[in-house]
């Protein structure tokens, strides 16, 4: 315990330590989990609007509209590959000239796709972020709903600026790369790349935190952090998808991309969590590894007396007369616990078992096990060409 408390000391590892115990406490890597399932979900519709955008900004320059959707997929870490599969590039051009051929109508069908999917995320983004600053939503039932649209227009809206943007910026400096150079071309793409991750993740830390969450002074380190974090992963996600793909056997081949993006999509899930800690811990640094006498709270009979600086009662009132009696009964001592353990607490006095909730767990797992059966029948991963023809 020693060595773990001198840790605790040292400025930046002190810090990086809270993080990942309060990150291991809040059980985050659940919540990482459906933030990347959801978020999986959500891409597809959001690169039909990106396609959309860019057959309407384009228009009449097919040529220039399947570079900016090709640098649009390349701005999802791995996508491009997982798409390609083992028939390389070919069937990823195959992809974007559909895409950019019927722009208006995967625009339409895009939009309603990302609204269905795109609030899930958002609610998974909400619950965990709620869970990570331990603060519970004041709002609920129809405005809470409204609540959501709002944060995935916003939200989605940044998501498709930035996907564009950065393509856009892309097929600039590949155009006319002679006249920048090529350091100063990377160095401008992932400057913007950071710059407006870095607002994604500003807004998202305070739209999901619809309680009595950090404002944006307290949320910028960990928005910082999820930013470059998450330009790294673009920068070596298809890397890792790629050689999911070359490494897949006969049984997985046609899943085997899909797998690596799941992976993927459940990191970028573990980053704006670690960043979403980051921020709680900055703005709240006594309540994980040591606390601050200033932020203790005392629970039990005698919390009043000690909480006020006096001692816990010796006995009765009768009993200062003469001494105290031999069978004097002492009040418990009152125990020492931080302000966030407190708070646990008395939520978990609230709290109740929900066993439809548990039922409607128990479906969802069995329709998921139907439908990927389903999946594998229609694929027949198993079988050759020549016995499916």
């Amino acid at each position: 315990m020693a060595i773990k408390e001198r840790l605790a000391g040292v400025p930046v590892l002190g810090t990086a330590l809270r993080v990942q115990q309060r990150y291991t406490q809040d059980t985050a890597d659940q919540y990482a989990a459906s933030i990347g399932f959801f978020g999986f979900l959500s891409v597809f519709p959001l690169l039909l609007i990106a396609a959309s955008i860019a057959g309407f900004v384009l228009r009449g320059d097919p040529a220039a509209q399947a570079e900016l959707v090709r640098t649009a997929f390349d701005a999802i870490p791995g996508i491009s590959a997982a798409l390609g599969g083992g028939d390389g590039a070919s069937q990823l051009d195959t992809i974007i000239e559909a895409m950019v051929e019927n722009a208006g109508t995967i625009g339409l069908v895009g939009a309603v796709t990302l609204l269905l999917s795109g609030l899930r995320v958002v609610n998974a983004g909400m619950v965990a972020t709620l869970k990570v600053f331990h603060v519970d939503a004041e709002v609920s039932g129809v405005t809470l709903k409204l609540r959501q649209l709002g944060a995935l227009a916003v939200l989605g809206s940044l998501a498709v600026a930035g996907a564009v943007a950065t393509a856009a910026l892309g097929v600039a400096v590949r155009v006319d790369i002679t006249s920048v150079g090529a350091v100063a071309a990377s160095v401008a793409t992932v400057a913007v790349s950071i710059t407006l991750d870095l607002l994604l993740f500003l807004m998202a830390y305070r739209l999901l935190a619809v309680g009595r969450g950090p404002r944006f002074r307290r949320v910028w380190p960990g928005a910082l952090l999820s930013a470059i974090a998450w330009t790294g992963l673009k920068a070596f996600g298809a890397t890792y998808v790629s050689s999911q793909v070359a490494k897949a056997n006969d049984l997985y081949g046609t899943l085997g991309g899909v797998i690596g993006l799941l992976i993927l999509f459940y990191l970028a899930g573990r980053i704006y969590l670690y960043g979403a800690e980051l921020s709680a811990v900055l703005h709240d640094p006594g309540t994980d590894l040591a606390a601050r006498d200033d932020d203790v709270v005392y629970i039990g009979d005698s919390a009043g007396n000690v909480a006020e600086g006096t001692d816990p009662p010796a006995g009765t009132e009768e009993d200062d007369v003469d001494g105290p009696s031999p069978t004097a009964r002492r009040e418990p001592p009152a125990l020492r616990v931080s302000p966030d353990t407190a708070a646990r607490v008395a939520r978990a006095d609230d709290e109740r078992t929900d066993h439809r909730a548990d039922v409607r767990g128990a479906l969802a797992f069995l329709l998921a096990l139907g439908t990927i059966g389903g999946l594998l029948r229609f694929l027949k991963p198993w079988e050759s060409d020549a016995h499916r023809s």
